[in-house]
């Protein structure tokens, strides 16, 4: 596959990706994947280094400013009734909540630089044009539109709390609740760097379908005497090898905001089982914080959910994919010949995607979560019981 899109052969991105581009392009991303005018790549560096300061900014005055206050809560002087577990816990709790919004604006600027974020386009136009671009079209139009309903009503629902955390009266200083409103506003770039990724595997799951359903339709049992020749299996494995280059590359372009997505799900789940726990135990005047524990604790559930999710769909699409093909069966020696080896080429394919190859990413990463979790929780217990 050739890895440059030029200016007219673009429509797929141009057609149904277009409105989640935009919204990219409002927060300092550029994802276009053809060449652009310079002029157009100066204005384009120059707003997402102006992003990129005001998110490292907010972010780091909210943990300076933050990490200060538990310094002053646990003197002497204060009336501090916790831990030191509790102190560093909401150290590192705080901590990686900056680190999601500079580590997802970061490898989000990334991604259009890394070579194969072209190659994922010219495949996902290949696929297009393959698969009847009328049906595909408009699926992956809704797809993307659902996708950006998601990322406007987290938004909306991220500058609410800003507000309220900088409207509330407790004697903060103005700079210091703009901190806290900035970085609320700052978590976007997680959000939408995690539904961009679920747009494209989601769309890309949709073509494994549109796959199988060739697959069925030159399946002599349920179509009798289909006039199947050898194009037609040669147009089969042209197919599939290009859904196989769209799943590596989706993983080889996401690899490092998948792996800052699953620290920070890791640590905040952890740090909010921790107040769940505590409040019941021993704090019981944060009891009325538990619903927003709760709230975070499931919505942070949810990110993972969908985060796994996505490789997972694609394996079990290729799985059924190879289910499909063992159903079929011709007469004719050549095809039965061509179609076993393509076959045994989806059995063999690689479809699981990894955290820029430390770990793998799928479902098994909520009993390892509940592990860890349950882990950190007794040995924290013991820390404060001393």
């Amino acid at each position: 596959m050739s890895a440059t899109i030029s200016n007219n052969e673009n429509e797929f991105y141009l057609t149904c990706f277009k409105p989640l581009a935009v919204w990219m392009r409002l927060l300092g991303i550029e994802l276009d994947p053809f060449d652009l005018p310079k002029r157009r790549i100066f204005c384009s560096r120059s707003f997402s280094v102006l992003m990129l300061s005001m998110t490292l900014l907010t972010n780091l005055a909210f943990t300076t400013i933050t990490f200060n206050q538990q310094i002053l809560s646990i003197l002497p002087s204060s009336n501090f009734k916790g831990s030191a577990s509790d102190f560093w816990t909401l150290v590192i709790d705080f901590g990686s909540f900056a680190v999601l919004a500079i580590g997802a604006h970061a490898t989000l600027l990334a991604i259009p630089q890394n070579s194969e974020w072209r190659s994922l386009w010219t495949n996902l136009q290949q696929l297009a044009t393959e698969n009847g671009p009328k049906l595909f079209y408009s699926k992956s139009r809704k797809t993307v539109l659902m996708s950006l309903l998601f990322i406007i009503a987290d938004g909306c629902n991220n500058t609410i709390q800003g507000v309220f955390t900088a409207l509330k009266d407790d004697g903060r200083p103005t700079l210091t609740k703009l901190a806290d409103f900035f970085s609320f506003l700052t978590q976007i770039y997680g959000v939408s760097g995690l539904v961009l990724f679920a747009t494209i595997g989601w769309i890309t799951s949709e073509g494994f379908v549109q796959f199988r359903y060739q697959v069925i339709a030159l399946d002599p049992a349920i179509h009798p005497n289909p006039s199947v020749t050898t194009s037609d299996l040669k147009k089969l494995r042209r197919d599939f090898l290009t859904l196989s280059e769209i799943v590596l590359h989706i993983g080889n372009c996401f690899g490092p905001l998948l792996f800052v997505w699953i620290v920070y799900i890791f640590i905040s789940v952890i740090a909010n089982s921790f107040y769940l726990v505590n409040s019941v135990r021993i704090q019981v005047e944060h009891l009325s914080e538990v619903p927003s524990w709760i709230s975070l604790l499931t919505r942070n559930l949810i990110f993972l959910f969908v985060l796994t999710s996505i490789p997972v769909t694609l394996q079990r699409e290729s799985l059924n994919t190879w289910k499909s093909l063992r159903r079929v069966s011709f007469d004719d020696p050549s095809l039965q010949c061509q179609l076993d080896t393509l076959t045994m080429e989806v059995l063999q394919s690689p479809t699981e995607m990894t955290a820029m190859d430390l770990f793998q990413v799928n479902l098994t990463l909520f009993p390892t979560l509940v592990g860890t979790t349950l882990t950190y929780l007794i040995i924290l217990s013991q820390f404060q019981s001393k």
